[in-house]
Parts: C-alpha cells; sequence; structure tokens
C-alpha cells in the first residue's frame, strides 16, 4: 500500500512538471508582451536581428494604437522601423498621418511629428509630399487662430528638400517632377517652389520657370485654374512674392487679365497676417525679392496703399526700393523700367514714379526719361480726353515731384497730347 501511495505520489508531481513545461510558452509570450509596451523595450526589439520583419511589424502596430505613448514616442520609434528595414519610406509617411490623426495632440506637436518624418534622408520626394500637404492642412487651420503659417510651411519644406539624397541637379530635378504631378494642390507645389529657393536650389529665373510648370501642369476649364490659382492666392502658406510670380504667370497663360490680376493682387495683400506693420514689412520683403517682374511690384504698391499700408510717401519709397534691388547691365535695368511702365494694371503715378527712380538711380536721364513718360502715357487706356484727364490728376498730386512733372508735360507734348 504504501509502495503504491509513493508512486501514486511520484506520478502527481511528473503531471505537475508535464503541466508546467506545457504552460511555460503562455507564460514566456505574456512576459514578452509586457515588455514590448514598455517604450525603451520596443525600440530594442526593433534593433534585434533576431526577430522577424512580421513580429516586428505587429510589435510596432501594438505601439501605435497604445494610448500611453506620446506622439513624439511614436514617431521615433517609426523612424527607427525605417531605419532598421521594417518599413518603408511611403510606408513610414502614412503611419505618421494616422498616428496625428489617433491623437489629441496640438498643431504644434502634430508639425513637430510631420517634420520629424520630412528630415528623415531619402531620394522620394513624392513619399514626402503626403506629408507636406498635410502639414500645410493643419496650417491653415492653424493660421484662423494667428499661427504664423508662411513661416512654418517654408522651414517643413526646405526641410524636406534639404533631407534629399542626391547632388543638386538630382535635388532639383526631383523638385520638378513633383511641381508636374497633376494629383498635387498647386498650393503645395508653390510652397515646394519657396522651399527650393530657400534650400539654395534654385535662382530667382529657375523659381519662376518652376511657377510656369506648376501652372501649365492644371487641369480643367479655363474658370477651375483660375479658381485653382485664387485659391493658392489665399492661401497663407506662401511668399508674397511667389504669389505675384503666380499671378504673372496666370496673365501669360491666358486665364486671367490685367484688371483680375489686380483683384488677384488685392486677394494676397488681404490674405497676410499679423500686424500692419508686419503686412507692411511683407510687402516691403516682396517689393525687394526679384522672383517678381517690377510691373507686377509696382501693382503691389499700389495695392497696398488702397489696403491703407502704406502712404503716398511711403509708396514713393517702396518704388525706389524696388529699383534698386534690379540687377544687370544699366540696359537691362532700362529695359526692365520699360517693361512695367508698358504694364496697362498700373496707375500712371506709380509709372511716373518708377521713371523719378531711374533717373534717380542714374540709369536713365531726361531723354530716356521722357521717352519713358511717352511709353506710359501711351499705354493708358481710354480716349485722348481720359488719358489727358488721367495726366492732369498726376500733375495736381502733391506727392509727385516737380520735376516729374515737368517731364510728363514733356512726354504729354511729344505723344501729341496736348501742343506747346
Amino acid at each position: 500500500m504504501k509502495r503504491f501511495l509513493v508512486f501514486l505520489a511520484a506520478s502527481v508531481m511528473m503531471a505537475a512538471v508535464v503541466s508546467c513545461e506545457y504552460d511555460s510558452p503562455d507564460i514566456r509570450f505574456q512576459q514578452t508582451t509586457t515588455v514590448t509596451n514598455d517604450y525603451s523595450d520596443l525600440v530594442k526589439a526593433l534593433q534585434d536581428q533576431t526577430l522577424t520583419i512580421s513580429k516586428k511589424l505587429e510589435l510596432l502596430e501594438e505601439a501605435l494604437k497604445n494610448q500611453t505613448l506620446t506622439l513624439s514616442q511614436k514617431m521615433d520609434l517609426l523612424n527607427k522601423a525605417y531605419e532598421n528595414g521594417v518599413l518603408k519610406y511611403e510606408e513610414m509617411a502614412q503611419k505618421t498621418i494616422e498616428a496625428i490623426g489617433s491623437l489629441g495632440a496640438t498643431v504644434a506637436e502634430k508639425l513637430a511629428a510631420i517634420e520629424s518624418a520630412l528630415k528623415v534622408q531619402t531620394t522620394d520626394l513624392n513619399a514626402k509630399l503626403a506629408l507636406i500637404e498635410k502639414a500645410l492642412g493643419l496650417i491653415k487651420e492653424a493660421s484662423e487662430q494667428g499661427f504664423d503659417g508662411n513661416a512654418k510651411a517654408l522651414e517643413l519644406v526646405k526641410s524636406a528638400i534639404e533631407s534629399l539624397k542626391g547632388s543638386v541637379e538630382e535635388k532639383l530635378a526631383a523638385v520638378e517632377t513633383a511641381i508636374k504631378n497633376q494629383a498635387m494642390a498647386l498650393e503645395t507645389k508653390l510652397a515646394l517652389v519657396d522651399g527650393t529657393v530657400k534650400a539654395g536650389l534654385a535662382d530667382n529665373a529657375k523659381a519662376m520657370e518652376l511657377v510656369k510648370s506648376a501652372i501649365e501642369s492644371l487641369t480643367g476649364s479655363m474658370e477651375e485654374k483660375f479658381a485653382a490659382v485664387e485659391a493658392a492666392i489665399k492661401g497663407q502658406t506662401m511668399e508674397l512674392s511667389s504669389k505675384l510670380v503666380l499671378i504673372e504667370g496666370a496673365v501669360t497663360a491666358g486665364f486671367t487679365d490685367s484688371t483680375k490680376a489686380i483683384e488677384l493682387v488685392k486677394s494676397a495683400i488681404e490674405s497676410l497676417s499679423g500686424s500692419m506693420e508686419e503686412k507692411l514689412a511683407a510687402v516691403e520683403a516682396a517689393v525687394k525679392n526679384q522672383t517678381a517682374d517690377l510691373g507686377s511690384r509696382l501693382t503691389l504698391i499700389e495695392e497696398a496703399v488702397r489696403a491703407g499700408l502704406a502712404d503716398n510717401v511711403k509708396a514713393t519709397e517702396l518704388v525706389k526700393s524696388a529699383i534698386e534691388s534690379l540687377t544687370g547691365s544699366v540696359e537691362e535695368r532700362l529695359a526692365a523700367v520699360e517693361t512695367a511702365v508698358k504694364n496697362q494694371a498700373t496707375d500712371l503715378s506709380s509709372k511716373l514714379a518708377l521713371i523719378e527712380g531711374a533717373i534717380s538711380a542714374g540709369f536713365a536721364g531726361n531723354a530716356e526719361a521722357i521717352g519713358l513718360v511717352e511709353t506710359a502715357i501711351e499705354s493708358l487706356k481710354g480716349s485722348v480726353e481720359e488719358k489727358l484727364a488721367a495726366v492732369e490728376a498726376v500733375i495736381k498730386s502733391q506727392t509727385t515731384e516737380l520735376s516729374a512733372k515737368m517731364v510728363l508735360i514733356k512726354g504729354v507734348i511729344e505723344a501729341g497730347l496736348a501742343d506747346n
């Protein structure tokens, strides 16, 4: 009997040991799950060469759903997943957007998360476009609450471009390809142009080419193309100078005229955020920026005066700044002034201020000045009487210098609108 009881006891113990061995995998699995819920252990797991990709993906998905991890921590995990070959860049970008949408983070935190993803080095700019568009959408919302959207948008796009791998030529080629992408919003393309200039990949001439490509890539009717331009002009993610270039491009492409162009310039000024001083500073910066032609800058100055951002004295200063910013030979600068003088979107007083500036800058003498005045008068719309009325209004103006008025009168005589 005793032997039987000893045998029975031994059997029970063996069964218990066997039972523990069968249960042990579950115990170890529970421990692994607990470990990987810890942020630092998740990082180690993603770097662990002994774990399979599928296992790492499983752990990453669980982490992204974990409400106790911050957005910053989730972004670090996504970066680590990309660095260790767990995710492709486009997958990382998509998961970044999903992570941003699933958390109640602030706009600043969300933009910081996007910036983190944009700074990751890759040759694929197109994969970053979804992130840029998401960022611009967030900026648009935040701008309504006084957020400086233009500065942040430029910073983000610049980060995306600078992080591209390859030579300057390869980076620029990636930008050009993205600009021609018809699935991308015009506003995003123009932000991309701004960022390209800021990153030092394109000069003003190249920037104008890129804007032209962006406009040419628009699809739909003339009305739809104009609506796309108008929406971009009203947005707060582009610099004022880029908006002027866009307006020029729209006029050249033929889906807006000089009258609508003035309205677009007005919209561009209205879209400026900040105090009156900040808005005027934005106008001054655009006037000095050489990406837009001189005629567009004159229109901007006129609209700034109408919007109450500048008086006539300040307007004259701005015109002088625009002339001083001109580069090239005397002949090239004089040609730029002549083109601006022919622009029918600017009024006679602005053209005269421009001619004054050209005289002051020393690249137009009296003979050239009279010729420019004659050109300015010829560019005026309307009958002879209406043109004379415009001349009389400028002559009566107290902001125009006497010497400029005398040149104007000589030009009127040369144009045959008045005799001696």
